[in-house]
């Protein structure tokens, strides 16, 4: 990865972002499996998961589509930092309740997603 810039850093982000929040949106429920360990049919659960995906997928394309123009990519960068931090937040909030693979997990990638885009805001734009 040594020859990676910052901008295909971000455009990294922003495509797992926008697949991720697809996943949420259009399969609440495999999402939920994978996150919790949990099956459900339960329709406010999803309505969650379908809210972060649509969020996910928001703030994706809002990068992407910016460093494809060569706009301005910080500000959509922070929000992502500060979804990514609620994300984790969450995650530790929740903590007791969580599978401890599947909370170390899913702590750790939205906590590294939080450190990649502050880390990439910084030096962009």
């Amino acid at each position: 990865m040594d020859d990676w810039s910052d901008e295909d850093a971000a455009r990294l982000l922003g495509w797992v972002r926008i697949l991720t929040g697809l996943v949420l949106f259009f399969m609440p429920r495999v999402a939920t499996r994978m996150w919790t360990g949990e099956s459900t049919a339960d329709r406010t659960t999803d309505l969650g998961l379908k809210g972060m995906g649509a969020r996910d997928v928001a703030l994706g394309v809002g990068l992407v589509t910016a460093l494809e123009k060569g706009a301005p990519v910080r500000g959509w960068l922070e929000g992502g930092v500060l979804a990514d931090a609620g994300d984790a937040l969450g995650t530790l909030v929740s903590w007791r309740d969580l599978p401890r693979g599947r909370g170390l997990l899913w702590f750790a990638a939205e906590a590294g997603a939080a450190v990649l885009g502050f880390r990439l805001a910084e030096r962009l734009d």
